[in-house]
């Protein structure tokens, strides 16, 4: 790997995570991550709009204040476990073999002759609910496994065959070992670089059609949009007038069908402050009528349970998709592509030898 000499959270930092994928945002690219898609992250890269602030989120406050104590606690754990004292720095770097590709580490020890060289070492400080879920599931939390393919790209980076993801809480450790797992870099690193080639290109990933949201761009869709929003808005004003109207009500029922037609794919679309989204249909167990079967039948006979009222699957709530409709959305900023990529600026860095 190359070392790049600037510290984690710096200016230079910032101004350098926009030049590869880091490790963080490998699960974004894979369309894995519940927090950003990889359009949003495009945009962000791209600079055409600002990322997120994340000054006050709490998660990123307790991690910035407790990734000290975690280190320590790491450090003191890999010590006492190999007999010998172990540092672990946070470094910045890139892979030798993909110069997009890319990771800032929590922790790495760089002493040749030392078991832990190379191995990256991923520090989480999560809240109570995480830790308990890391200490229920384990490796089949969902927790673990965002994080874990973090890791796999540090191990990447670091050139390792290993590396290791801990979850610390109130001064307790849970350590995780991770072999490297070359099927999955096969697949993922490729589809992260074409990812950051795009960037330099300035050309856009697919839509997420679960969570990116629909702008019409071309002249047909505008004009269907438009004139979708201009007779929703006329119905409800004849609506509020006369509620019970069987003419309006019907109307209603046919903008909600053309809504549905023109959001296509995906669940939510946006033009100007008129904003269509559609609920996912839901289920649940109706446990409080599984319990009245269950002992209605239980005082009734006082024999053995049939399997069909203990198998909660016939007992389930099931709740259709519901279609929304707001006239009063917070307008979208549609970022403007250029059409010249050497709008974005360049950027250069300097190489550190890791010898």
């Amino acid at each position: 790997m190359h070392i790049i000499p600037y510290s984690q959270g710096s200016a230079e930092w910032l101004e350098w995570k926009s030049t590869v994928v880091g490790a963080s945002e490998l699960a974004i690219c894979l369309g894995l991550s519940p927090y950003q898609t990889a359009k949003q992250l495009f945009y962000h890269k791209t600079g055409l709009t600002p990322p997120p602030d994340l000054s006050r989120n709490p998660h990123i406050i307790r991690g910035k204040k407790l990734e000290p104590h975690a280190r320590l606690t790491t450090e003191n754990y890999f010590s006492k476990k190999l007999n010998q004292h172990c540092l672990l720095m946070p470094v910045v770097a890139i892979s030798d073999e993909k110069s997009l590709i890319g990771a800032s580490f929590d922790g790495i020890n760089l002493l040749p002759d030392h078991p832990m060289f190379n191995i990256p070492v991923e520090l989480k400080c999560p809240g109570l609910t995480v830790w308990n879920d890391i200490q229920r599931r384990g490796r089949l939390s969902t927790h673990y496994i965002m994080y874990a393919i973090q890791v796999q790209q540090q191990i990447y980076v670091a050139g390792a065959k290993e590396g290791y993801l801990v979850f610390y809480y109130q001064k307790n450790i849970k350590v995780f070992h991770i072999k490297r797992d070359d099927q999955f870099l096969g697949y993922a690193i490729p589809i992260a670089e074409n990812f950051m080639r795009n960037v330099l290109k300035i050309t856009p990933p697919a839509d997420d059609t679960e969570r990116d949201i629909f702008s019409p761009t071309e002249d047909s869709e505008i004009t269907a949009w438009q004139q979708l929003r201009d007779d929703y808005e006329q119905n409800v004003q004849q609506l509020n007038a006369a509620p019970n109207d069987t003419t309006l009500l019907q109307k209603r029922n046919q903008l909600r069908d053309k809504a549905v037609e023109l959001l296509g794919l995906y669940r939510c679309g946006q033009i100007g402050s008129f904003r269509i989204s559609r609920t996912r249909p839901t289920s649940k167990p109706n446990h409080q009528e599984q319990l009245t079967q269950l002992l209605d039948y239980i005082h009734q006979h006082n024999i053995n349970i049939p399997e069909a009222i203990l198998n909660t699957d016939n007992f389930v709530n099931t709740t259709e998709s519901q279609l929304r409709v707001t006239t009063k959305a917070k307008p979208l900023t549609q970022p403007q592509i250029p059409s010249n990529p050497n709008v974005i600026k360049g950027f250069e860095i300097e190489f550190t030898p890791t010898t």
